[in-house]
């Protein structure tokens, strides 16, 4: 590993100190708050945590200092071309728990891709870096690191800060996790018919209306027809409140 300043091992002790776990964040939600607040207070750093469902797809983000119309965007179309995401790391890309664009392509390559030119151009953003969080060999979450123009590239230090606090994360989200299932309320199971739970599930997973219809054999206006009873059972009025409010009671 490279040289840490004093500096940067201050905020590396300060930051594990604030993403242990503890009865404050036995939740899921918000452990993963935590996380995120941490690593903007503490380092700086915009970023994003994703859940995996079970198919092994994002959902679910918690994230801070990102435009809510950047979020969206990217959650609806352009998280399907992000090169770090999983799924979509070219094959022979060593596995590790931190990835740089760098690590999977030349930037030089990177820059010609659609998710540069349409995503990372239009929002103003030029690196990012991927965090892999897995319980035994399984990925279940993601936190994903965006840096603007100017704020520069991300760096062999952010990488090495970041991989001292990796473990800690680890294990406190894994344990949050398990808490989390064992204390899950049943909202939906209260509110929601059978059907309005199935396309709920395929909401989070980010398919549109037409895909939701041939998916469950119905109607596009009867998908419609579903999601409008569903807005109205959770007090939402769109799929990003919906997707929101699922992610912070942890369903």
């Amino acid at each position: 590993m490279l040289q840490l300043t004093q500096k940067e091992y201050k905020k590396i002790m300060e930051g594990l100190d604030r993403v242990a776990f503890n009865s404050d964040s036995s939740n899921l939600t918000a452990y993963r708050q935590k996380v995120v607040d941490c690593l903007f207070e503490v380092f700086g750093y915009t970023n994003l945590f994703w859940l995996l469902d079970d198919e092994g797809r994002l959902m679910d983000p918690i994230f801070t200092n990102i435009e809510d119309k950047s979020m969206y965007e990217y959650f609806e179309t352009y998280h399907t071309h992000d090169v770090l995401a999983p799924g979509n790391i070219p094959n022979g890309v060593p596995t590790a728990p931190i990835l740089k664009i760098k690590d999977v392509m030349p930037y030089t390559q990177f820059k010609k891709t659609e998710y540069a030119l349409h995503y990372f151009d239009r929002f103003g953003y030029i690196d990012e870096m991927g965090i892999y969080i897995y319980d035994k060999s399984k990925l279940v979450g993601v936190i994903g690191l965006v840096r603007k123009k100017e704020e520069g590239h991300f760096s062999e230090v952010d990488r090495n800060c970041i991989q001292f606090l990796i473990k800690s994360i680890e294990g406190a989200f894994n344990a949050a996790a398990m808490i989390s299932q064992e204390q899950r309320e049943p909202i939906l199971e209260a509110r929601l018919t059978s059907r309005e739970k199935e396309i709920v599930k395929l909401v989070r997973q980010g398919l549109l209306n037409k895909e939701i219809g041939e998916a469950l054999s119905i109607s596009v206006n009867t998908v419609k027809k579903h999601l409008q009873n569903v807005f109205q059972k959770m007090g939402v009025e769109n799929r990003t409140e919906l997707g929101y409010l699922l992610s912070r009671i942890n369903l």
